[in-house]
């Protein structure tokens, strides 16, 4: 089994970089080599981080979405308890 070259908490920041140059109008091959990657890693990594990124915020919806029922409760809570 092959040692992984690079740290997950490196990823981000290579796809950045890679990006940064296909950007400046490098061919992805190019920008990929530059950071010692291959085309098909890239494209992994990528849509692996996409899928993060919309796991990340179907989760932020569902928290704000509970901190309103909260807010609400507490809101009933404190109501009950002045009077």
């Amino acid at each position: 089994m092959r040692k992984k070259r690079h740290k997950p908490t490196q990823i981000p920041g290579l796809l950045r970089q890679i990006e940064r140059d296909i950007a400046k109008g490098k061919t992805i091959a190019q920008a990929c080599r530059a950071a010692r990657v291959t085309a098909r890693t890239f494209y992994r990594w990528r849509r692996e981080l996409d899928r993060v990124r919309l796991d990340h915020a179907t989760r932020l919806r569902k928290l704000e979405k509970e901190n309103v029922k909260l807010k609400e409760l507490a809101a009933k809570l404190l109501s009950r308890n002045r009077f």
